[in-house]
């Protein structure tokens, strides 16, 4: 699903953010990203989202070389990929409820499936009544949880989340995880950076773990791990 074949990106008057990295991330896998702040996670996601175009290497995601795609393309990629960011970027001209159907909007779903999809999503996380508020009122923790929900309202085949965890309090940090792990389950690849361990050890699943924009480590989860975690996603 995702390739990236030594890539390196480079900014003005800085140390490189990547270092020669290539990885491969199988369709469906779940993946943790972790490092120190500056260590690179969010230089990699944003590649593969095509915010930022690798200085050296190629990127590959689903098949697809990123660096040669016109506008057009990025936009139907982008369709297919759900990102959470760290700033959360919500649209303060639309309420909670449709931040979240925006992406569901953008391919023409009809409109009693995207309430009931939006809905879910925001009961999921404890935030359904805040449906029809402006996303300016809400704690950045719920902002956080709005911005997650929106990530998977298309179910996007890919789903890339900056520290989706990283304002929220033990409790709702695991209710989205296991929304994280319910949409790897129904076949969204899905890669997480973080710096919660804690987190990590909780979910056990594939750990890539940067330093100084490298990789240094990459730890498959033990195969009993993934099976008993499918089993408790499909319940």
């Amino acid at each position: 699903m995702i390739r990236l074949y030594h890539v390196t990106k480079e900014f003005p008057g800085s140390p490189p953010a990547l270092r020669d990295v290539s990885l491969h991330v199988p369709k469906g896998q779940f993946v943790f990203l972790t490092g120190s702040s500056g260590a690179g996670k969010t230089t990699l996601l944003r590649t593969i989202f095509c915010a930022e175009q690798p200085t050296t290497g190629q990127i590959l995601v689903g098949g697809r070389n990123v660096a040669r795609l016109d506008r057009n393309r990025v936009a139907f990629l982008r369709r297919e990929v759900g990102v959470v960011f760290q700033d959360f970027k919500l649209i303060h001209s639309r309420t909670v409820g449709e931040n979240v159907a925006f992406a569901l909007e953008v391919v023409g779903t009809r409109r009693r499936e995207m309430l009931k999809r939006v809905y879910f999503l925001l009961k999921s996380v404890g935030l359904e009544h805040k449906m029809n508020v402006d996303p300016r009122t809400l704690s950045g923790g719920e902002q956080q949880r709005v911005a997650v929900c929106r990530a998977l309202a298309n179910y996007p085949k890919v789903l890339l989340a900056d520290e989706p965890t990283g304002n929220l309090d033990t409790e709702r940090s695991v209710e989205i995880m296991n929304l994280l792990h319910e949409a790897n389950a129904k076949g969204t690849t899905v890669i997480v950076a973080t710096h919660d361990m804690d987190l990590v050890e909780r979910f056990r699943r594939r750990v890539i773990h940067l330093e100084r924009g490298r990789i240094v480590e990459d730890a498959e989860a033990p195969p009993e791990t993934e099976e008993s975690l499918g089993e408790e996603d499909e319940l």
